[in-house]
């Protein structure tokens, strides 16, 4: 039974019973949700103690849980595969007056966690489309706060995507705020979480709880959160040492009294956490806009460049786009020594072909730069410069720089990858 790929579907209570009987042990329970056939699901890979429910099936499952919940304690991870529609009950599949849980989406999926609270590490996709009630309105309702994650008080790990299946404008939804009530878990330790949408400056009251364990925050394609909203956020992980931040700025859609994070104010919003990190991770997108005037005269200030990362003293590991670490003119640059803390260890500076400041640099500008950075004393403990290019259209990292960089510290790893001339390389 152990090695078997089982595929359920709308079975009885007695079968997964039997089923359930025969997995004592499993550390991993992966549940995909779906609300169409399950051979639809044949090309999809399946592994083991990895099961393919049906929204009843699945309840049935929890309840099978729930009488039993000895077998719920040796599952360590969840990872769950939420389709927003499947969370709202039909009429024929619940009573409007005597099956209220099942009618609402805070209950079915409370119902579904519910017999988990065991777990360690829980995987959470939600899908969505835009024409359903916003799955994200109840993540982040204060009042479901307690039902939704007030019993697990073991989570160490959380990984949360957010998925918009009919998205074509660059997943921008004003309205969908941060899910913040993740940050209530008082043994939390990595947060992860990925938004297909615009994450606006926070209105909501923050939690009371404090994520005081919090090491790692991961936030992907969250774009446009406000400086005071980064602020609160990281003001509130006195222990981070770890934080990845992609922001995304659409420039038609931006308005003066919500300016973008953006490299001009990326140092004040980080100063929480001055004092504890030791990674930073730093990426951006531009979308494609009309307005181009607004960008080349800088109408609302969006042309920064990094003030200074100085006073981050256990910093080593940093990966900052070059608009981010120089700005958008060469000319206007302040020298990178300026901006950079002296215990730095693993820098890679990032160029992307789609953005518009890229092609204001050139070769000879990234090298005059670069190079007095290392020629600096305070770039002494650098061992490794990595140049990243993630297009190959208007890339500066040629081979002469490398070069002419290496000749400066022969005792550094310094290498240009990515897509440099066309295809992946080192």
């Amino acid at each position: 039974m152990a090695s078997c790929r089982p595929f359920l579907g709308s079975l009885h209570s007695e079968l997964l019973d039997l089923i359930l009987a025969y997995l004592p042990q499993n550390d991993l329970l992966s549940v995909a949700l779906s609300s169409r056939h399950l051979h639809q699901h044949a090309q999809a890979p399946i592994y083991r103690n990895t099961f393919i429910l049906t929204i009843p099936a699945l309840e049935r499952l929890c309840k099978t849980f729930l009488r039993r919940p000895g077998l719920a304690r040796f599952c360590r991870t969840a990872r769950i595969v939420v389709n927003e529609a499947q969370l709202y009950a039909s009429s024929d599949e619940a009573n409007e007056e005597k099956d209220t849980i099942r009618r609402s989406p805070e209950g079915r999926l409370t119902l579904i966690l519910g017999c988990l609270d065991r777990i360690q590490s829980l995987h959470l996709t939600v899908r969505t489309w835009n024409d359903t009630p916003d799955f994200s309105t109840f993540i982040t309702n204060p009042l479901n706060s307690n039902k939704f994650l007030g019993c697990f008080e073991h989570l160490r790990d959380v990984h949360f995507k957010l998925e918009r299946l009919d998205d074509q404008c660059g997943g921008f939804t004003p309205d969908v705020r941060d899910p913040l009530l993740f940050l209530t878990l008082p043994a939390l330790q990595r947060l992860s979480m990925n938004l297909a949408t615009t994450v606006a400056d926070i209105q909501l009251p923050l939690p009371s709880a404090s994520p005081a364990e919090l090491r790692m925050l991961k936030l992907s394609r969250g774009s446009c959160i406000t400086l005071p909203a980064l602020r609160s956020i990281l003001a509130r992980t006195p222990k981070l040492e770890s934080f990845e931040y992609h922001f995304t700025c659409n420039f038609e859609v931006m308005q003066p009294e919500t300016k973008c994070f953006y490299s001009s104010v990326l140092a004040s919003s980080l100063e929480p956490t001055a004092q504890t990190l030791r990674h930073l991770h730093i990426s951006c997108q531009f979308l494609e806009f009309t307005g181009s005037h607004m960008l080349w005269n800088d109408d609302w200030g969006y042309r920064g460049q990094l003030t200074s990362l100085k006073e981050f003293s256990r910093l080593q590991s940093l990966t900052i786009p070059l608009v981010v670490l120089l700005g958008w003119k060469p000319s206007e640059s302040l020298p990178v020594n300026e901006k950079l803390p002296p215990g730095l260890v693993n820098l890679t500076i990032r160029t992307d072909g789609s953005h518009w400041d890229d092609f204001t640099w050139a070769s000879s500008d990234a090298e005059h730069y670069i190079s007095g950075y290392l020629k600096d004393g305070c770039s002494k403990n650098l061992s490794i410069l990595e140049l990243y290019a993630s297009a190959a259209r208007g890339h500066i990292w040629t081979p002469e720089l490398v070069g002419t960089l290496q000749a400066i510290r022969p005792d550094m790893v310094i290498k240009a990858t990515g897509h440099l001339y066309g295809n992946e390389q080192e």
